[in-house]
């Protein structure tokens, strides 16, 4: 039998994505990968009818680079988020809650044995948005898929 651990390092990083956006999260929402915000992309990108667009950053294991990334393009999104797998121990997610809810960032746990997503943290709305870096990512998906 594979232990969580060994579960955890065989999924890669996009199976995590695939898993979530087959999740029915964002039924009424539009979602897009790998989205180029300034020099770097963006994993996953939602945009929902009211023209607010959130960027979620995963991560197999070290989530406080995910906090890392999410916040270096923070100023071209509504609302950041990050999806992680669901921690073993109750510390841990407590850890990853904590943090995040203090700077408002979103959390969604993956869980690593039927790869279920569940969303545990809503996101805030962020006051610091650049207008014209906004306006670029809509820009981009609107080139991109229409």
């Amino acid at each position: 039998m594979m232990t969580i651990t060994k579960l955890k390092k065989s999924i890669s990083e996009q199976s995590m994505v695939d898993s979530f956006l087959e999740s029915s999260h964002f039924k009424t929402s539009r979602l897009y990968t790998e989205v180029p915000v300034f020099s770097r992309c963006v994993d996953v990108v939602v945009l929902n009818n009211k023209k607010q667009i959130s960027a979620i950053e995963f991560k197999r294991e070290k989530w406080r680079e995910a906090i890392d990334q999410v916040m270096r393009v923070s100023t071209s999104f509504d609302y950041l988020e990050i999806c992680v797998f669901k921690p073993q121990h109750e510390e841990l997610r407590k850890d990853i809650l904590n943090t995040c809810s203090a700077i408002g960032i979103g959390v969604y746990f993956i869980n690593p044995t039927n790869m279920k997503v569940s969303k545990v943290l809503k996101p805030q709305k962020n006051k610091n948005i650049w207008k014209i870096q906004k306006k670029s990512v809509l820009d981009y998906l609107g080139d991109k898929y229409q």
